[in-house]
């Protein structure tokens, strides 16, 4: 027979051994639980490191996502949202950003975010506006500062191929002395613009205008009249003004582009029949020349005398009196 006591005895250590068994397992069930629980949290860890790390990697692209996402506006708007790289640098810039942060993201070639291209700066852009709206300020000055068709101009600066030889400027006319203090000629700018259509003709012919004489001061005339004093060929000052004076008459010849001569009826203040225009008595290619200056001169309004081949006034007459007094010098 067993004792009671020894019976309970017995029953108490089973449930004591039984209790600490269960005790056990709960245990390692819990210590596993947390052994999972820190792995995985480890292993975020190390998720997050190595999206981190990678976010700006050599050709700019994020792990996970390709490049036709990272173009789209919902990868640029979730870009925008703040999420960035480790390295300070906005996510999804690839790699526009300069290390030192001077260009700005999102800008392709180094370029500002206006899309000015690099090595454009603000002040160069304002300069060359300024430039142009300089340019086009003088384009209208010079337009709106024109002479009147009236106005006494030098005629090469408005027609610079046509050569120049003012005879009274020089002893090479039929006084032999000089009779201008001036060397340049100067017409109305009407008769100007009038004579360019003539050049331009000579032009496409390969030729030239030469100017003999033009604007003739009151007291030039005075001189040329005291050394030969026949209207035939020189007008009388005392009986009013001559076209020379009114600064619409010119005495012309025509030459080649290089300045040679090419046959003519005469030479300049040639006081012979042979100066008049009619050519009878001329060669024929000095008459075909002749001709051909006139025919010229008179389609862009210019009038012939009939003593002087060379002799032409604009068909717009001017008043003397505002040249008068007129002083021309170099």
């Amino acid at each position: 027979m067993t004792h009671p006591d020894s019976l309970w005895m017995r029953t108490f250590f089973c449930a004591l051994t039984l209790s600490g068994l269960l005790l056990a397992g709960c245990g390692k069930d819990a210590a596993s639980e947390r052994a999972f629980s820190v792995q995985e949290n480890s292993s975020s860890r190390s998720d997050i490191s190595n999206i981190s790390n990678s976010s700006n990697s050599s050709d700019g692209s994020v792990p996970g996502v390709s490049a036709s996402d990272a173009n789209s506006d919902s990868f640029l708007a979730n870009d925008a949202s703040g999420s960035g790289s480790s390295g300070g640098a906005p996510a999804g810039t690839a790699g526009d950003e300069s290390p030192g942060g001077a260009v700005p993201a999102g800008t392709a070639d180094g370029g500002s975010p206006d899309g000015t291209p690099a090595g454009t700066s603000e002040g160069t852009e304002q300069e060359t506006s300024s430039k142009s709206d300089e340019e086009t300020a003088g384009s209208l000055s010079a337009e709106a500062v024109l002479p009147n068709d009236d106005d006494l101009v030098r005629v090469q600066d408005f027609i610079p191929n046509l050569l120049v030889d003012l005879k009274y400027a020089t002893d090479d006319n039929f006084t032999g002395e000089i009779i201008y203090d001036f060397s340049d000629a100067y017409l109305r700018y009407g008769t100007v613009m009038r004579l360019q259509t003539v050049q331009e003709d000579m032009e496409a012919r390969g030729l030239t205008l030469k100017i003999w004489d033009a604007f003739r001061p009151i007291e030039a005339q005075q001189a040329l009249w005291e050394a030969y004093p026949d209207p035939t060929y020189v007008s009388n000052p005392d009986r009013g003004y001559t076209s020379h004076n009114f600064g619409n008459t010119i005495d012309i010849t025509v030459v080649r582009s290089d300045g040679e001569e090419i046959p003519l009826p005469t030479g300049f203040d040639d006081f012979s029949l042979k100066a008049d225009r009619d050519y009878s008595d001329c060669a024929e290619e000095e008459a075909e020349n002749a001709r051909m200056l006139e025919q010229a001169m008179e389609a862009a309004g210019f009038k012939g005398y009939q003593g002087e081949w060379w002799h032409y006034q604009d068909i717009d007459d001017y008043p003397g009196e505002d040249l008068a007094d007129m002083k021309l010098s170099n």
